[in-house]
């Protein structure tokens, strides 16, 4: 999947992520952390943020899980 943003792209397959910044290549690596990373790249952009909002959200709500049972043991 490929998704463009200004003069960004993030390409994102098999759970990996490639970031560029007008072709050049700025992040290659973790799906997640290049999605982070598009963020900071574009100032947290609001169309970003909506497209990747699913994949964000997951991810927020499996770390709040993982301390919720920290805390109950």
């Amino acid at each position: 999947m490929r998704f463009d943003y200004d003069k960004y792209a993030i390409v994102l397959e098999n759970g990996s992520g490639t970031v560029y910044q007008n072709g050049k290549l700025m992040f290659k690596g973790d799906g997640y952390i290049a999605i982070k990373f598009l963020l900071s790249y574009t100032d947290n952009a609001e169309e970003v943020k909506n497209y990747f909002g699913a994949q964000l959200s997951q991810r927020e709500r499996c770390r709040w899980q993982k301390n919720d049972e920290k805390e109950q043991l």
